[in-house]
């Protein structure tokens, strides 16, 4: 007891009259008669009472933990108050080692004193008050655990929505691979065709210059051909004209001119057979003219073909754009993908380390319930022990009574 009074505690002593606007500000029943003269039975209701609003576990919590540990012992009508008392001690001793109090025994809640009270209840004042300056910072953290867990059902959704826009970004990349390699061995033929076209064009031009060349050459030659033909018409009419009406002279005239004829006449049959000649490789060039337009159908063809291919080029174009930028929108999903996993991985380490603690806490929760137990299998042996020396002294005090009562009746024998 001298220790006890001479132990100094981290916090003051509060006088009655704040103890008792405390405990009404905590809503917990107390008056002047429990502090001043306190009884076990209203301690251990206030106590609990104390503990429940500090720690979360209420009495009804406290009772149904008692309930369960008495359905593990043999008489468990006579042990009720006591497993009560130990489960309140456990959350005490918690409670008061955070306000500063190491010295908080079962004594307190059996035998308690008015001192002790008021050195207790001045503990949890204390702490309370320390408890309301910290709850700013204990809110702040419970909202960032709040925003925590709700940036976490965010980041999954987000992470769902995008593996799903992912996979139906591969899925249709999947799908329009064969058909950008069709697109793209089309092109090649397409080329080569062009190509095969353009040089069968540039052949074909240069044969039709050719050919309207000679044909050009030939008229030429042609209307020269014709000229001199009617320059020769011209001179025999003028020539008839100088006709002399003696015949020896006119039979030598005529034989000149027969001569003269004959060797136009020959000059006019090879002038024709080369007109015929003319005419049959004029002939020729209309075919060939032909052909010549053919090829520019042909080209015109291969225009319009080509024409295609650009548009079928810019459309695959396009479309290597569009899958160029599909995969680069792909590159920043998979990294936002990496980034979102990151965020999940490190969410989840702290999901595991407050499930860690949650272990932990249960872990010791179920060390506590297992030393309430041997404490109260050892008050068990102790109330045995008690019960027994009892039953021993009453006995002895019945056979002291009796030897009273015997030497009381018979005076003789005192003597």
């Amino acid at each position: 007891m001298q220790n006890a009074q001479k132990k100094k505690y981290p916090f003051p002593t509060c006088k009655a009259d704040e103890i008792l606007r405390c405990m009404y500000d905590l809503q917990i029943p107390f008056s002047e008669e429990d502090l001043n003269k306190p009884s076990a039975e209203r301690i251990l209701r206030i106590y609990a009472s104390i503990a429940a609003f500090f720690t979360g576990v209420s009495p009804t919590e406290l009772e149904e933990q008692s309930r369960q540990v008495l359905a593990d012992l043999e008489y468990p009508e006579t042990q009720r108050e006591s497993v009560l008392q130990m489960a309140v001690h456990r959350q005490m001793v918690k409670l008061m080692v955070a306000a500063g109090m190491d010295d908080f025994s079962l004594r307190d809640l059996i035998k308690p004193d008015a001192r002790r009270v008021k050195i207790v209840l001045s503990g949890v004042i204390n702490f309370a008050k320390f408890r309301e300056e910290r709850m700013g910072i204990m809110e702040q953290f419970t909202h960032q655990m709040e925003d925590n867990l709700e940036q976490l059902s965010n980041v999954e959704e987000e992470y769902g929505r995008l593996k799903a826009q992912i996979q139906e970004l591969r899925n249709q990349r999947e799908i329009e691979i064969p058909q950008i390699q069709d697109a793209e061995k089309r092109n090649e033929q397409r080329t080569l065709e062009l190509k095969k076209l353009k040089s069968d064009q540039e052949q074909l031009v240069a044969k039709y210059e050719n050919a309207k060349a000679r044909k050009e050459d030939l008229r030429r030659q042609l209307d020269s051909k014709s000229t001199t033909k009617k320059s020769l018409l011209d001179e025999i009419a003028r020539l008839q004209s100088r006709v002399v009406q003696n015949p020896e002279e006119l039979q030598k005239l005529v034989a000149e001119t027969q001569i003269a004829l004959q060797a136009e006449k020959q000059s006019l049959e090879a002038e024709e057979k080369k007109a015929r000649e003319v005419n049959k490789r004029l002939g020729n060039f209309e075919l060939v003219e032909q052909d010549v337009l053919g090829l520019h159908r042909m080209v015109d063809e291969a225009l319009t073909s080509l024409q295609n291919y650009e548009t079928e080029d810019k459309r695959n174009r396009r479309l290597q754009e569009d899958i160029d930028q599909q995969r680069r929108k792909l590159k920043e999903l998979d990294v936002k993908d990496q980034q979102i996993k990151r965020r999940y991985n490190n969410v989840q380490d702290k999901v595991a380390r407050q499930s860690q603690q949650q272990d932990v806490k249960r872990q010791s929760y179920l060390d506590d319930i297992a030393d309430l137990r041997a404490q109260h299998e050892a008050m068990a042996q102790e109330h045995a022990y008690i019960e027994e020396q009892v039953i021993a002294n009453k006995k002895k005090a019945d056979e002291t009574e009796q030897k009273a009562g015997y030497l009381l009746a018979d005076p003789i024998v005192m003597y």
